[in-house]
Order: structure tokens, then sequence, then C-alpha cells
């Protein structure tokens, strides 16, 4: 199960600083540690500059996942770029640094639809209750 909390599209180096608060702040609402919230805002960061550089522009959802009795924050990032050769990724690369920040990195890429590169940060560690919708949607309300 999926729960949508929020989407903003990027066209400028601005709209990257946007990206980072916010997921800074959903990071925290969901009650990652400094560590773990500064890990996903650099991914993030690395993910969505990737995108306006080769793109020139990037759509980014926030959502709550539910895979195997275990929740993440998802944060996808995607565009209508010309896509990548995943054999190119190198080990240096921005993408390869992200998969190392985060419990997973997914990645689907294609030169007709463009790119769409999905990072996933478990919650619940620390986390007394479970991510709702009911909480999601208090979130929503404070993210306005």
């Amino acid at each position: 199960m999926t729960i949508p909390i929020l989407k903003i599209a990027a066209k400028a180096e601005s709209d990257l600083l946007v990206a980072k608060f916010r997921v800074g702040q959903i990071a925290e609402m969901s009650g990652l540690s400094t560590l773990e919230r500064t890990q996903l805002v650099v991914a993030c960061s690395e993910v969505v500059r990737n995108a306006l550089t080769f793109a020139g522009e990037a759509r980014i959802e926030f959502s709550i996942r539910n895979l195997n009795n275990m929740q993440f924050i998802a944060v996808t990032v995607s565009d209508s770029g010309p896509g990548f050769s995943l054999a190119l990724i190198k080990e240096k690369s921005g993408l390869s640094a992200s998969k190392k920040l985060v419990n997973d990195l997914l990645i689907e890429s294609d030169p007709v639809s463009g790119s769409k590169v999905t990072l996933l940060k478990a919650v619940g560690k620390s986390q007394v209750r479970r991510i709702t919708p009911q909480i999601v949607s208090e979130w929503i309300e404070s993210l306005k």
C-alpha cells in the first residue's frame, strides 16, 4: 500500500532547495533520526540535481510505502529526459552515492519516457506507531 503525501515540480536550482526542505520535513515527521534525515536529504538532492542537469526538470513525489511489514519514505523523481544506461552508472556517481544512503534505490530508464528513480528509506526503528493514512492527512495539512 502506498500513502501519497506531496508532489512538487522542479525546474531550477531554487526548486531543489524546496525539495530538500520538504524531504527533511517529511523525514522528521516520520521519526527518522538526524543522521537518517540527512542521508535521505542528500540522496534526494543528488537524484533531483541529476534530473535537472540531464533533463532540465523533475517531478518529485513523496509517499509512505508499506512493503513486507515495513514502512518506508518513498521519494520518486521522474523526468522526461533522454534516459540513461544503467551500465553507465559509475561507482563514484551521484546515483551510486545515493544508493549507499538509503535502504533501496530503484531505477527505471528509457530514452522515450525518461527516467524514474525511487529512493526508499525505512521508518519505524524508533517509531512507536505505524504511519497511517490519518497521520499522513495531518502531515499534508501541516505542509500547506
